[in-house]
């Protein structure tokens, strides 16, 4: 069967990606002794050197030809992969866009690089992308994505976006990464804010700086040739260090390597469970204090809860008005505050009635929504603290700084040991012996997420909360 001339184009890059490792082996081997390579191997590198190049004028003569061809193809509109089995030769064609859910992308290109590794390890040379378009044959830009990164490792040409070789593999992986932050962010606390209307927390780089003033200046009326009085401002700093929220989940290589394509979805949703969890309590866990270098205090810490009014619609005006009264006291101005509750409060808000039937709260949903003007983050981390229970948080959130590399970092060893441990006590400054578990020796995996992020409130002042809220008699479970 003729091959296409995609598939030459592979063959030649496959072939000319091992001549030219072929040609650094030689190279490297001559460094290490200190002199040039010996006769034969000198001969063998201008021998793979000259089929190099001619393989780079035979790659751009098959891309050429691929291109007339495209020139005189008919497109095609395949949203599935049955769709696209229909096509034949000389047929372009276009996807109907990408329906799959966010973070889809980045699981299937770790589970691909697994299952590749898996492979490795037995001596079975599989890519990734093979696998891959085995896995997901209509899914283009992860092959296109994998492939890439493939390249990456040969040859070293200057760094553009449209270089194949070079920075467009950066390109490609940057989206995919993206795509899976993008997934966990929706689901936070902190993500929420800055979208749909939700003020945003002030953006900060880390380790810098932020100069504060906590106390004002003040003027006096000045007799006729009295002395006029000196006055001064309070100044202080804050600094956002780096701090980060880690995951590791051992699986078999059995998993790994016989699991259905499904097991994307359970390796996308647990790594951003596990991290999302740790952000969204560690927010506004009244208890959780700061640790240096390791978590940054809870918005909560520090501040004494206001009492609940009750738990009628009368009630829930009253809080608000109590909240809104702590803010006024301070002279803050209360344009963008932002409330956080429990889903199961939002709920109760969302289906609060008049003796008419008409809805109290119209503003009001399960997902959050308004409150009385003021915008509602729904989470039920809110509701669920081991030192809290149904907390509606008032914050201010221009006075909260936020310090967010926007990236989930997911690294994958075959090879490390591990203390199997939800509570391990070694570490690399204090050494002590410790029972470790080799990921080779039991053929396992160890794979690892892990999130860059840090926060602090501006102002002592910039959160008002309540605890053990019981709108609508929904109890506290604490």
């Amino acid at each position: 069967m003729k091959k296409s001339y995609s598939e030459q184009i592979k063959d030649c890059e496959n072939t000319r990606a091992a001549k030219s490792a072929r040609m650094d082996e030689i190279l490297e081997k001559a460094s290490e002794s200190g002199s040039t390579p010996e006769p034969a191997e000198k001969d063998e590198h201008d021998t793979l050197a000259a089929d190099v190049k001619e393989l780079d004028e035979h790659i751009g003569r098959l891309k050429a030809a691929e291109e007339r061809s495209k020139l005189t193809a008919k497109p095609v509109v395949a949203d599935t992969p049955h769709a696209a089995a229909q096509s034949r030769s000389n047929t372009v064609i276009t996807f109907g866009g990408d329906n799959r859910e966010k973070g889809i992308g980045y699981a299937r290109a770790l589970m691909a690089k697994m299952a590749s590794f898996m492979e490795m390890r037995q001596g079975n040379y599989v890519s990734s992308t093979e696998i891959a378009k085995s896995w997901w044959p209509s899914d283009q830009g992860l092959h296109r994505h994998l492939e890439e990164s493939l390249r990456l490792k040969t040859a070293v040409n200057a760094a553009t976006t449209q270089a194949s070789t070079y920075a467009a593999p950066l390109v490609y992986a940057d989206n995919l990464t993206s795509e899976f932050v993008e997934f966990l962010r929706a689901m936070t606390i902190i993500g929420k804010f800055g979208t749909n209307g939700i003020p945003s927390l002030r953006r900060v780089p880390f380790n810098v700086r932020i100069p504060r003033q906590t106390s004002g200046m003040s003027a006096n009326w000045v007799g006729e040739g009295a002395p006029k009085a000196v006055t001064s401002a309070a100044l202080d700093t804050v600094t956002l260090t780096y701090t980060k929220v880690a995951s590791i989940a051992v699986i078999t290589k059995e998993l790994a390597r016989f699991s259905s394509p499904s097991a994307e979805t359970w390796v996308r949703d647990e790594l951003a469970r596990a991290v999302v969890a740790k952000i969204d309590t560690s927010f506004i866990d009244p208890a959780l204090a700061a640790s240096s270098y390791v978590n940054p205090a809870s918005i909560t810490n520090g501040v004494t809860a206001l009492t609940s009014a009750g738990t009628s619609a009368n009630a829930v005006i009253t809080d608000v008005q109590n909240i809104l009264e702590e803010f006024i006291k301070n002279n803050l101005d209360a344009t963008d505050l932002v409330l956080i509750m429990p889903s199961t409060l939002a709920m109760v808000l969302a289906t609060m009635q008049t003796t008419l039937a008409a809805s109290v709260f119209p503003e009001m949903t399960i997902n959050g929504g308004r409150l009385k003007g003021i915008p509602v983050i729904a989470s039920q981390y809110a509701a669920s603290g081991a030192q809290f229970g149904n907390m509606v948080i008032a914050v201010k959130a221009n006075d909260i700084a936020l310090a967010d590399d926007g990236r989930v970092q997911v690294d994958v060893s075959g090879e490390a040991s591990l203390q199997m441990d939800d509570a391990p006590t070694n570490n690399s400054a204090t050494v002590a012996a410790t029972t470790v578990v080799s990921m080779f020796q039991t053929d396992s995996l160890a794979v690892r997420a892990e999130r860059e992020i840090h926060w602090a409130k501006l102002r002592s002042t910039a959160v008002v909360y309540m605890d053990d809220v019981a709108w609508g008699a929904v109890g506290s479970p604490y």
